[in-house]
């Protein structure tokens, strides 16, 4: 490949992105896994900041897309990833103001146990989800759609 082909497709190759810098695209969703340990509002705060939104995992294939993305951007490093769901008010799931339809539960969640009311995806059982402190610092999992 000639210098000025290499330099002309690394002009044009980030233009032709539609998910904003860091974040990396599939099926009409842009996703980038954040490896900062901190809380569920900081987290949602820091999405917000990149121009995203924490993941919103509708469904199994959506699932094992992120479990797979996420396993070969960092493998086991993280037990704990912060995901979009909350329980604010009457003990029902939501992503934002929609409820959560399919939510694959890690066997024993939720506990309904005072407080935890975020939902992460845990590493070890396979991704599934599970309840937990809103304050408790974990990596996290932030969504965009693609333009």
């Amino acid at each position: 490949m000639t210098p000025l082909l290499v330099f002309i497709t690394l002009l044009v190759v980030p233009v032709l992105s539609s998910c904003p810098n860091g974040y990396d695209e599939h099926d009409g969703s842009c996703y980038a896994v954040v490896p900062i340990k901190t809380t569920w509002p900081e987290a949602s705060t820091y999405c917000g900041a990149i121009g995203g939104y924490l993941s919103v995992v509708d469904g199994d294939v959506e699932r094992n897309y992120l479990k797979n993305y996420i396993n070969n951007k960092y493998g086991t490093l993280y037990n704990y990833y912060w995901i979009g769901g909350h329980n604010y008010i009457d003990g029902s799931w939501s992503w934002g103001s929609r409820p959560i339809d399919n939510i694959k539960w890690n066997p024993g969640d939720p506990t309904g146990r005072v407080g935890e009311k975020c939902l992460m995806m845990v590493q070890k059982t396979d991704y599934l989800f599970s309840d937990f402190e809103c304050d408790a610092k974990n990596a996290f999992l932030c969504e965009a759609r693609a333009n």
